[in-house]
């Protein structure tokens, strides 16, 4: 494959990457779709941009694509997701590796798991500019769960499943050795980015907080080794409630995973401590936290997954939420939050408060040396 230009689901590159959603032209999304199989001879006569209710990404630009054909044929979406690179050159750059992460994973994970995703009709990734696109099905029909409601014991249970499904499929896999663009958590764009600024956090925490705050600052490299260490799987690394899309087919409830630009090599863990802090309220997580990690072992176990005890995966998911508190300082440290809007600030509040809660409840702070 060639590393300078790679592209995906078709294939076949077609023309330059566009440079946003406004950049699609009829044209050239009409060619997008004969490439990969769905157009038909019929072609695209316009294309209308929205941007989705949902906080802006800080790490590329999503929108929903409204397209209009000059007849109508069987199989061809009436809306498509857009995935773009950011407008900002520099941020570009410094975000590269995570939206070659995207692409690649999409490419060379999704295929083979059992993780349900949307269909990926395009991607295209210049790794010299930086410049991407991703194509991919509108989901937007299935039901989503507000960040700030957070799932219910239910919803949780089938996420918790799921994971453990994707995380057994990739245990210790050797295909991982050959991934070079899934680094190990300690080694990845997620310790340059959520990692080394946190030595620079010097925001105002929760009573009882700080002083793990405190001492997070001068261990964090730690946490990220201790999220590194074998065995590994691939680990999404930032599921979230608003990454997530329910559906009941035959009687089964599939959860459908969005944004994969943070995936990792690491603990598989770090997921279920991830979905946990950033999508369960307080009050469920206390209530059902024993019984759904039973549920990530059972699975595990059944899969075939050996020599990890629940001893060991609880140890896991304690060092995770440690991680989330890192996550939140890192972006407090830079300003991120702000980048993000008022409704995204709204839930880094709230999901301090919830990383706060288990941190103390689970004594995670007795995890750190000294």
């Amino acid at each position: 494959m060639d590393l300078n230009r790679s592209s995906g689901a078709s294939g076949k590159k077609v023309g330059s990457i566009p440079d946003g959603p406004l950049a699609v032209t009829p044209d050239w999304l009409t060619e997008v779709l004969r490439c990969a199989g769905i157009l038909g001879s019929c072609s695209i006569v316009s294309v209308e941009v929205e941007t989705p209710a949902s906080p802006p990404g800080l790490l590329s630009r999503l929108s929903r694509l409204r397209i209009s054909c000059d007849r109508q044929v069987l199989g061809v979406p009436e809306t498509l997701i857009a995935k773009f690179h950011p407008s900002d050159p520099e941020l570009r750059k410094s975000v590269c590796e995570a939206n070659v992460t995207e692409v690649k994973f999409y490419a060379e994970v999704v295929p083979h798991s059992n993780l349900s995703t949307p269909k990926v009709y395009y991607s295209d990734l210049d790794s010299d500019s930086c410049e991407f696109v991703l194509l991919l099905e509108d989901l937007s029909e299935q039901r989503i769960v507000d960040d700030l409601k957070g799932c219910g014991p239910e919803d949780a249970e089938a996420v918790v499943r799921n994971l453990a499904a994707f995380h057994a499929g990739w245990w210790s896999d050797s295909r991982l050795e050959s991934m070079d663009w899934l680094k190990p958590f300690d080694r990845s764009l997620s310790f340059e980015v959520l990692g080394i600024p946190v030595s620079q956090f010097e925001g105002s925490l929760p009573d009882g907080i700080g002083e793990v705050a405190r001492r997070i600052k001068g261990q964090y490299a730690t946490l990220f080794e201790a999220q590194s260490k074998r065995p590994r799987t691939v680990v999404l690394n930032d599921v979230k409630a608003r990454h997530m899309f329910f559906a009941i087919k035959n009687g089964v409830e599939i959860v459908s995973m969005v944004d994969f630009q943070l995936a990792v090599q690491g603990r598989g863990a770090l997921d279920v401590s991830r979905f946990f802090g950033s999508s369960l309220t307080t009050c469920v997580r206390r209530a059902h936290e024993h019984d759904l990690l039973c549920v990530y072992h059972d699975v595990l176990t059944s899969m075939g997954v050996t020599g990890y005890s629940f001893d060991a995966l609880c140890t896991d998911y304690r060092f995770g939420h440690l991680q989330n508190l890192v996550d939140y300082m890192a972006v407090e440290a830079q300003g991120l939050q702000a980048r993000g809007g008022a409704r995204l600030q709204e839930i880094q509040e709230e999901q301090l408060r919830r990383y706060t809660a288990a941190i103390e409840d689970l004594d995670c702070a007795e995890l750190l040396p000294g």
